[in-house]
């Protein structure tokens, strides 16, 4: 992929890599593979195959989350895709003491995804945050690997009324092109 200048990473390994910018705080872009759901106090829920058939139904019903409806898209260079953008769900509970108060009062932040090869812990989504998700099958198909792209949006600052689907759109329009210059074609996996 192109990555335009500004932008910088803080993980380049075989769980994760990230694409930063300053002008978006904690939001950016992040590719995963292979992840696996989580429950909200972040245990594995090993019987959801890591496809995006899978995963995209275990997104859209679950009731800590509040999901848009799945669309086919093609990102980069061909890569066949389900997209959707999700945030937590009116009277999810919070699991985290810490969780950036947004709304004021009613913070909400839990586990979610996690990489079992390679994480301790998971990936947590938080009520200041909105996410669009990509999810994709890449490799051969032998032994497909599920690829997710996640763009996330955060409500940096709390006491502002800012809502993350805001936040979202704004950092959707600055990586489309980092997206667009996406190719899988030449990768092998290990």
């Amino acid at each position: 992929m192109t990555i335009p200048g500004g932008w910088y990473s803080t993980e380049q390994d075989a769980g994760e890599f990230n694409v930063l910018h300053t002008r978006y705080g904690q939001g950016g872009l992040f590719f995963w593979r292979d992840m696996i759901p989580v429950d909200p106090e972040g245990n594995h829920l090993a019987d959801v195959p890591s496809t995006p058939e899978a995963l995209t139904d275990w997104f859209t019903t679950n009731p800590n989350l509040t999901v848009t409806e799945p669309e086919s898209v093609t990102i980069g260079h061909g890569i066949e895709a389900t997209t959707f953008t999700f945030t937590t769900a009116p009277g999810a509970l919070n699991r985290d003491p810490e969780c950036p108060d947004y709304p004021p009062g009613a913070a909400v932040c839990f586990g979610l995804i996690t990489d079992p090869a390679r994480w301790d812990g998971s990936w947590w989504i938080a009520s200041a945050q909105a996410t669009r998700l990509y999810l994709a099958s890449i490799g051969p198909d032998s032994s497909p690997h599920l690829l997710l792209v996640a763009v996330l949006g955060t409500v940096e600052d709390p006491s502002i009324e800012t809502d993350p689907f805001v936040e979202l759109a704004r950092i959707e329009s600055a990586v489309q092109p980092i997206l667009d210059s996406l190719d899988v074609s030449k990768v092998t996996f290990n």
